[in-house]
């Protein structure tokens, strides 16, 4: 589910019976970045892993935040 308001946005990616290994992915548009680009998010965690990744030009992905 994804809301959009003036102020930002909400997504909430949930899995219906909580699946060992269950992966939900946000992929936004290409973004043009600088060393000094920033991106501010609030979330809740309950349970698994919440990575930030960032896909290069050469289709490589970096992993830039991670947490528990």
């Amino acid at each position: 589910m994804s809301v959009y308001t003036a102020n930002g946005g909400y997504m909430l990616a949930a899995t219906k019976f909580h699946q060992p290994n269950a992966e939900a992915h946000l992929i936004s548009p290409y973004i043009l970045a600088g060393h000094d680009t920033c991106i501010t998010f609030y979330y809740q965690l309950r349970g698994g892993v919440l990575n930030v990744r960032v896909r290069h030009q050469a289709g490589t992905l970096e992993t830039v935040w991670s947490r528990r």
